[in-house]
């Protein structure tokens, strides 16, 4: 058997449910990576519904300043948005079981959409 194992440390974690309480987004960063998850409580309360990479540590132009991470939601409550300064990395949107990404890289469940590809028409969904 070959293990490996490497010590980490959470650099940051935010949730939010949808104000009706239907929906939720879990936002973390190990400090290597960041990840979003969605969850459907209608469905099962702790089962992921889609993951969405949102970057590489490495990679990203800003891991050097402050970040600031917010997860907003729709007028209309079923879409998410994780936003990183203000802007948006990760949008779910929880009726057409669609999640995208700027990295284009996602972990769908059954029933989710595998495109996981970023459009910037989904901003309007916050405006």
């Amino acid at each position: 058997m070959i293990e490996s194992s490497e010590a980490f440390q959470v650099l940051c974690q935010l949730d939010s449910n949808s104000p009706n309480g239907r929906y939720a987004v879990y936002f973390e960063d190990d400090g290597r990576t960041g990840w979003c998850y969605a969850f459907d409580r209608q469905i099962a309360e702790d089962k992921i519904q889609c993951a969405l990479h949102v970057y590489n540590a490495e990679d990203f132009s800003a891991r050097h300043t402050p970040q600031k991470a917010q997860i907003i939601w729709s007028s209309d409550e079923t879409k998410a948005g994780v936003l990183l300064n203000g802007h948006p990395y990760a949008v779910f949107e929880f009726t057409t079981r669609q999640g995208r990404c700027r990295s284009g890289l996602g972990v769908p469940q059954p029933g989710w959409q595998n495109d996981h590809d970023w459009d910037p028409n989904v901003v309007r969904f916050f405006e």
